[in-house]
């Protein structure tokens, strides 16, 4: 027969219980009537203690989960609430034509986000500044060809229309001005639209001379300024090479040389377009401390100081008068100035104290040292 631990007898027991609930884990010394009082009170006392301290632990474990609930709720009501005027942004831009480019509303918008709000507006500017500009690119350009074409299309009417095989030979040979007018106008579209666009990983700088090019377009131009009677030479600064028989010293500067080559072309042919008859057209290349420059200089009519900065807009004619109705498409300039920018460099256009004329001087920095390499 199965028989229970003896409960703490005599007065004992009752203190031993009391002692358990009120006062766990404190050791006193006490007179117990027998060794089971004492292992009666060591028992209750440990059990009561392990029940008491595991409520406690869930009392604690209950209260904060709810505490750590209600922080949880109120960071995301406050990072909802905070968030909500990026919400109507982002649905402002999802409801937004392709073409709408008006800038994003920041009113509401927290001041952390607000730099980041201003970029964006001030990168949709630029975009709309740019298809502005492309707009009005096309619209020229539209207009310039129209012209042309027209012409060409009187012009052969008429030859189909005479008898006269002379008057014929005289149309056909207008014609075939005009053809060629026509397409160096297209060129020159070409040139400006590839000029005006930024394509970076297909304009790989090298290290260049600026005098080789310079020379290769005097070279390149010399049959069209004998045909207007014009002297268009080259001019070596006096730099000592240590011999007589050196060419001209190298002037490095790290470019694209299809770009420059075409800048200088189109300043040495608005100089031969512009200049008159017998007159005289100097290429010159030289130094300072921190740029390289090349020079056209020309005894023409020069332009006059307040229109120097309008001459580089797209269809602004550099001539005067009739000579600005009748020559070019005003797209030399341009161009030149387009692909200077590209490479780092500038185009001032300055009165020729010398001759009277016009200096254009390409002004590009110097080449860094070591040149550019590029990894295999």
């Amino acid at each position: 027969m199965t028989t229970s631990p003896a409960e703490p007898r005599g007065p004992f027991g009752l203190r031993a219980k009391l002692l358990a609930l009120l006062l766990p884990g404190l050791v006193a010394l006490l007179a117990f009537d027998s060794w089971n009082d004492y292992r009666a009170l060591t028992e209750t006392m440990a059990a009561t203690h392990g029940e008491l301290l595991g409520q406690w632990l869930r009392q604690a474990l209950w209260r904060d989960t709810r505490m750590l609930l209600v922080v949880a709720l109120l960071i995301w009501l406050g990072v909802a609430w905070t968030l909500r005027p990026l919400e109507r942004l982002r649905a402002s831009l999802h409801q937004r034509r392709p073409d709408d480019l008006q800038p994003l509303d920041a009113s509401g918008v927290p001041q952390e986000v607000k730099p980041l709000v201003d970029a964006v507006n001030h990168h949709i500017e630029s975009h709309r500044r740019m298809l502005a500009e492309h707009a009005q690119f096309l619209a020229d350009a539209s207009h310039q060809l129209r012209t042309p074409l027209a012409i060409l299309s009187i012009q052969a009417g008429y030859a189909v229309r005479e008898t006269d095989p002379e008057r014929m030979r005289e149309s056909l040979d207008a014609i075939v001005v005009q053809l060629a007018r026509t397409r160096r106008l297209s060129e020159q579209l070409l040139a400006l639209a590839h000029a005006t666009h930024d394509d970076t990983a297909a304009r790989l700088p090298a290290r260049i001379d600026l005098t080789s090019v310079a020379r290769a377009v005097v070279l390149q131009y010399l049959t069209l300024a004998r045909e207007k009677q014009q002297d268009l030479g080259w001019m070596d600064e006096a730099v000592d090479t240590g011999s007589a028989d050196d060419g001209p010293p190298p002037l490095s500067v790290d470019a694209n040389e299809a770009e420059l080559h075409e800048v200088l072309s189109n300043l040495v042919h608005n100089a031969i377009k512009y200049t008159p008859p017998h007159g005289t057209i100097t290429v010159s290349v030289r130094r300072d401390a921190a740029s390289a420059m090349a020079e056209v200089s020309d005894n023409g009519p020069g332009i006059a100081p307040d229109r120097r900065t309008a001459v580089f807009e797209r269809f602004q004619r550099q001539g005067i008068g009739a000579m600005a109705v009748t020559q070019g498409a005003g797209l030399g300039l341009a161009i030149a100035r387009s692909y200077a920018r590209r490479n780092g460099g500038e185009i001032e256009l300055t009165a020729n104290a010398a001759a009277g004329g016009l200096r254009a001087t390409l002004r590009l920095p110097l080449a860094v040292s070591p040149p550019p390499r590029l990894l295999p």
